[in-house]
C-alpha cells in the first residue's frame, strides 16, 4: 500500500511545498483530470509553462485547473508546478517540475514492480500485437496503453501507474521514446522486448529502413542478461536486430513465415484459410501446435506468433 507521505517522500528532491492533512492510501496517477475514475488516483497537473516547454515553444497545453471546481470525484492528491486555485483546500504537492516528478515515480515504482513487463515496438503491428496480448492475459490485472499513446509522455505516465502492481504490464512503444531526445527502454526495462517488423513509416526522418531498424532496436537496451528479446525473422535487417539483440541478451526469440530456418524458434508450416478465419499450423520449439486465428490477414497471422 501507498500513501500520501510515501508519494512526498519520493518527491523530495524537487519539493517545493506540502500541505497534507489525510494521509490517504494512492494507487494510480493521472495527467488529465477527466479520465480520474476513482477517488485513490493522485492527479499530476501539468503548468501550461512546462507544457510549452517541453514542446519547445512549438505548442502548448492548458493545465487541468480550469477544470477542477467542475470535477464531481473527490482528489485526495494533486502534485503540481504551479500554484493551485485559492479554492482548492484538499491535499497538494508543489514541485519543481510536473515532468521530473513523474520521471522520480516512475522509476520508484518500476523498481518496485517485479510482474512481467511487455515492452513492444516495430514500424507496424504495434496495437494489434499489444491488443492480442490483452486478450490472451483477459483473466489477469493488466496494465496497457491507453488507446495507442505510446509516446514518451503516455509511457512516464504508464510507468507511474506501476504503482497498481498489475499482474502484467503491456508497454506499446514509438519511436518517439526512443528516439535521441533519451531512449526510454532504460527506464522502462522490459522483461520481455518484442520487434514486430521494420518498414518504411517515419522514413522522411531517416536515412533509411536500415536507420529506423537500429532506432527500433534501442528498445533491447532496456533488457537485463536474463530478459528476452523477441524477433519477426522475416522482417527487414533482421540482423540488425539480432545483432543489437545480442548485446544485452543471449535469449532472442524469432518467429517466422516465409523462410524456413531451423533456427527460428517458431516457424509456421502452414496456413489454411477459412471463411473469416486461419487455421494456422507452426512448429515451436519443435512441437506441432494448431490454432485458430480469427482474422484473414496476413499481418495479423504474424502478430499472432509474437
Amino acid at each position: 500500500m501507498h500513501t500520501i507521505s510515501g508519494i512526498l517522500k519520493i518527491l523530495e528532491p524537487i519539493l517545493v511545498e506540502r500541505s497534507i492533512k489525510n494521509d490517504f492510501e494512492i494507487n494510480d496517477f493521472e495527467i488529465n483530470i477527466k479520465n480520474l475514475e476513482h477517488s485513490n488516483a493522485a492527479l499530476i497537473n501539468i503548468s501550461e509553462a512546462s507544457w510549452r516547454k517541453w514542446f519547445r515553444n512549438k505548442k502548448s497545453l492548458k493545465s487541468n485547473f480550469s477544470h477542477i471546481e467542475s470535477l464531481e470525484i473527490e482528489i485526495p492528491l494533486i502534485i503540481s508546478d504551479e500554484r493551485l486555485p485559492e479554492s482548492w483546500f484538499g491535499n497538494y504537492i508543489i514541485v519543481e517540475n510536473a515532468f521530473e516528478a513523474m520521471k522520480l515515480l516512475g522509476t520508484y515504482f518500476r523498481e518496485k514492480y517485479q510482474n512481467p513487463l511487455i515492452a513492444i515496438t516495430g514500424s507496424f503491428g504495434k496495437s494489434s500485437t499489444r491488443m492480442m496480448l490483452e486478450t490472451v492475459l483477459g483473466d489477469y490485472e493488466l496494465l496497457y496503453n491507453r488507446g495507442n499513446a505510446n509516446m514518451r509522455i503516455p509511457i512516464m505516465l504508464n510507468l507511474c501507474k506501476l504503482i497498481r502492481n498489475p499482474d502484467f504490464a503491456l508497454f506499446e512503444v514509438s519511436l518517439n521514446a526512443l528516439n535521441n531526445r533519451g531512449n526510454m527502454a532504460t527506464n522502462i526495462k522490459p522483461d520481455i522486448a518484442i520487434v514486430t517488423g521494420i518498414g518504411e513509416a517515419h522514413l522522411s526522418s531517416f536515412s533509411g529502413t536500415e536507420e529506423i531498424a537500429e532506432f527500433k532496436a534501442r528498445l533491447f537496451k532496456g533488457l537485463s542478461e536474463e530478459g528476452v528479446a523477441i524477433i519477426n525473422g522475416d522482417t527487414l535487417h533482421v540482423d540488425v536486430l539480432e545483432r543489437r539483440a545480442r548485446l544485452n541478451t543471449t535469449h532472442i526469440k524469432k518467429y517466422q513465415i516465409e523462410n524456413d530456418n531451423e533456427q527460428s524458434n517458431i516457424r509456421v508450416t502452414d496456413v489454411k484459410t477459412l471463411k473469416g478465419a486461419h487455421e494456422i499450423a507452426v512448429v515451436f520449439n519443435g512441437n506441432n501446435i494448431k490454432f485458430m486465428l480469427n482474422s484473414l490477414s496476413k499481418g495479423m497471422v504474424y502478430n499472432s506468433l509474437a
